[in-house]
């Protein structure tokens, strides 16, 4: 059985054999695909702007030009500098405060590397390894490629009249470590953007009653084999009858 190519709202994904995607919202003329890849592409495109360039990208201690996307504020005036950064993708794009593109996912990211010692001297059911090393090589993957890291952090709901509930739920828990990774097995409830993204950060809310093998934090890539993706319906805005509203759904 060959790999199946799919359009998903305007990007072309290949299926592989033994993965599932059911999708409610198929872009399926040559029009509408151009239209809808613009989605992601206009953000990437205003860091190129001319005029946008003392807003858009800042040069890094090394010296190189990046996306503002990357500036760790350590200061007022750096937040205010990254402020201003965000108004402006919102007034460029059209998009509300918190539109699903890759600045705003990539954001929690910083919270990892602000300071990352914990990591080192507090893992819980690592078996002792140091959670550090791998954590900052993520980081330095994304910004060197300005990649996308969509956010899957909301677990199915559980029934929040018994504690006991949770150990039962279908959310993702840890079935096997190594020191190549984890392992796990189960459910996200909602991962918006998650088939656009280059990869899928995935976290937790934590509740009473959450049981250890749930409260995980990490990173897998979308194509990634025994990764299923179900889209739930869309009914998708559309500005002036043309493609859908970016990233709608």
């Amino acid at each position: 059985m060959i790999d199946t190519v799919i359009w998903l709202i305007g990007f072309r994904y290949h299926v592989a054999p033994d993965r599932m995607i059911r999708c409610f919202y198929l872009v399926d003329n040559a029009r509408h695909q151009q239209e809808a890849r613009r989605s992601i592409a206009d953000f990437y495109d205003l860091h190129h702007r001319p005029d946008l360039q003392d807003v858009m990208p800042f040069l890094d201690e090394d010296g190189v030009r990046r996306s503002m996307t990357w500036f760790q504020h350590r200061s007022k005036e750096d937040l205010l500098r990254k402020r201003r950064y965000r108004e402006t993708v919102q007034r460029e794009l059209g998009d509300g405060a918190i539109p699903r593109t890759p600045d705003v996912n990539n954001y929690v990211l910083l919270t990892y590397v602000d300071d990352p010692e914990p990591w080192s001297s507090q893992p819980v059911g690592t078996d002792g390894r140091d959670l550090t090393g791998g954590i900052l090589d993520f980081w330095n993957v994304m910004p060197d490629g300005d990649l996308n890291a969509t956010p899957a952090f909301v677990d199915p709901q559980a029934d929040r009249s018994r504690d006991s509930a949770r150990v039962i739920s279908p959310a993702l828990p840890v079935v096997a470590t190594s020191d190549e990774g984890i392992a796990v097995r189960g459910v996200k409830s909602i991962s918006t953007g998650a088939a656009f993204g280059d990869w899928i950060h995935i976290g937790v809310f934590y509740r009473p009653g959450i049981v250890s093998e749930q409260i995980i934090y990490g990173a897998v890539q979308p194509n990634t084999r025994g990764h299923h993706h179900l889209p739930r319906e869309q009914r998708p805005r559309r500005r002036g009858g043309g493609a859908p509203a970016r990233l709608a759904g």
